[in-house]
């Protein structure tokens, strides 16, 4: 298959220790997430590496299970119709840990959405930032964005855009226009390559615009995109319908 981006998401084989020390923080987060509940705030937390090692954990289980339960190689796999068996694989992962993550559509986050409905998770945890203060970080997981990539799009997309990067043709799916809005690039190969990445306003933005414009119809992208916005969005004359 072909991909917009080529960035590939990645399986990490872990060894006997690395995984003795991410039982040794799943504890840690556990106590931690404990003490939260029971003083009714946020009083302990783990660090960010250790966070990020649970996730990056939780990641790479979902990887795992998803290619050897549909028998698929993940080099190149596209992902398409995975989300909600991906999603379910990481949510019992991370209630397991004691977090509490949230399942979400794209429906769920846009208002009026008319698009193909995808589902993705977000999940807050406790972090000890620099200064020694306890944060919560939020995070939003999407193991299978790949699907959003491919230059021909798959059956339910109908239309393309002339783009000589792709042959003079691609399927204008949500990773198109995520390569295209400022910062997107960097965003797309970060969550396709890590699964998650932090969700902060910008980040959010990027992942929920990508979904809108990729929802509109051609004559939709002036009169339904926000107003004033700094997207290049694509003269509706390269529009191939």
């Amino acid at each position: 298959m072909k991909y917009i981006d080529e960035t590939k998401p990645y399986i990490y084989k872990y060894s006997d220790t690395e995984l003795v020390e991410i039982s040794i923080i799943e504890r840690k987060l556990k106590e931690a997430l404990q003490e939260n509940l029971e003083k009714g705030c946020i009083v302990k937390g783990i660090t960010e590496d250790e966070a990020k090692k649970i996730i990056e954990w939780v990641i790479q289980r979902d990887r795992q299970l998803l290619t050897s339960c549909l028998g698929e190689n993940l080099d190149d796999f596209s992902l398409v119709g995975c989300c909600r068996l991906s999603q379910e694989i990481v949510d019992n992962l991370l209630t397991n840990i004691g977090l509490t993550p949230r399942y979400l559509t794209i429906g769920d986050t846009i208002e009026n959405y008319d698009g193909d409905e995808h589902g993705f998770s977000t999940v807050a945890i406790p972090i000890i930032n620099e200064s020694e203060k306890i944060e919560e970080k939020n995070i939003l997981i999407d193991v299978t964005y790949r699907q959003f990539f491919l230059t021909e799009g798959y059956p339910s997309v109908e239309r393309f855009i002339k783009d000589e990067r792709f042959g003079n043709k691609v399927a204008p799916l949500p990773g198109y226009w995520c390569i295209n809005l400022p910062g997107g690039l960097d965003f797309a190969k970060t969550l396709l390559r890590n699964g998650y990445i932090e969700l902060t306003p910008e980040n959010a933005k990027l992942y929920g615009d990508s979904f809108l414009l990729s929802s509109m119809r051609n004559s939709e992208y002036e009169t339904k995109y926000q107003k004033g916005t700094t997207v290049p969005i694509p003269n509706k004359n390269n529009l191939i319908t």
